[in-house]
């Protein structure tokens, strides 16, 4: 069951004043004196999006970010994936190991989903995300960013493997270029030895 914007604009436009949220642009936001236990989508209550952030005293979510989210729960059959991580102030985003300073979390534009990466994944590409989609152990990290993609995939890095993947470049000339010098090292390296 597809839900339109004009449709959930509605709604929460019309449920605010009953739950202790506000509308404030494109943005949801509540604190932990809202009703928690109001549906905003099939599937999702307040309390499934309230913030694990300690510092933070609201959360502020984009109302896109949760029709997505809804079209992701759709694909997931209803079978709905944990909600990990949702709005982040940036002092407690600045604690996050691994995360970014430049974080959608801290925009009210990014959430993160646990269970079945490859799963949640399938269903997010389903719904036609467009965005961050990032792949980890724990789930998936969605992010609206309008008009642009940018998946990765973290479930298999360790240490070094990610140190590589960060070093060679996505365009091939410098990695032909990367190859030539290690390859002359190696020749200096080989000529010293012999």
């Amino acid at each position: 069951m597809n839900i339109s914007k004009k449709d959930f604009d509605a709604q929460l436009k019309d449920d605010a004043p009953f739950n202790g949220y506000k509308i404030e642009g494109n943005f949801i936001v509540f604190d932990n004196t809202a009703d928690l236990s109001y549906q905003v989508l099939p599937g999702y209550k307040l309390k499934d999006l309230l913030t694990h952030n300690p510092i933070a005293s609201y959360t502020k979510l984009s109302k896109d970010l949760l029709l997505r989210l809804h079209l992701v729960w759709t694909n997931c059959n209803g079978d709905k994936p944990n909600i990990n991580s949702s709005y982040r102030s940036p002092e407690y985003n600045k604690t996050v190991p691994g995360s970014s300073a430049t974080s959608l979390h801290c925009q009210g534009l990014a959430i993160d989903l646990g269970g079945n990466p490859e799963y949640i994944g399938n269903a997010i590409i389903i719904a036609g995300f467009d965005g961050e989609l990032g792949y980890y152990n724990w789930g998936c990290h969605i992010g609206i960013k309008n008009g642009v993609r940018d998946v990765w995939d973290k479930r298999t890095d360790t240490s070094i493997t990610r140190k590589v993947k960060d070093f060679i470049a996505p365009d091939a000339t410098r990695n032909y270029t990367l190859i030539a010098v290690l390859a002359l090292v190696g020749l200096v390296i080989f000529k010293r030895i012999f």
